[in-house]
């Protein structure tokens, strides 16, 4: 697993096969700077409903403004927002 500021990347074993292509490649906004976690070229970002992914055709780098460059392997794989619990239940944290 790796992490870059509000985001957790996962290995997986696969994407599924109804999950669509995500035009800009971008991962998540930021809801406060409106900063982006976005993917380079070599690397293709999709979405299962709800769910996001990254398929790294090779070794793929997600930038971020205000965070270290992260390299995910080649593979598939997860991606997991960081949610936070308050008084009136979960939400996600504002990046």
């Amino acid at each position: 697993m790796l992490r870059q500021g509000d985001l957790l990347f996962v290995p997986c074993d696969g994407i599924p096969s109804d999950a669509k292509v995500v035009a800009d490649n971008v991962v998540a906004r930021g809801e406060t700077t409106g900063h982006t976690h976005r993917v380079r070229a070599g690397a293709v970002v999709l979405m299962a409903g709800m769910v996001q992914y990254i398929r790294a055709l090779q070794e793929a780098f997600v930038d971020h403004e205000e965070h270290a460059t992260v390299i995910l392997p080649t593979g598939d794989w997860l991606v997991k927002r960081q949610r936070e619990y308050q008084s009136d239940g979960w939400r996600q944290v504002a990046d």
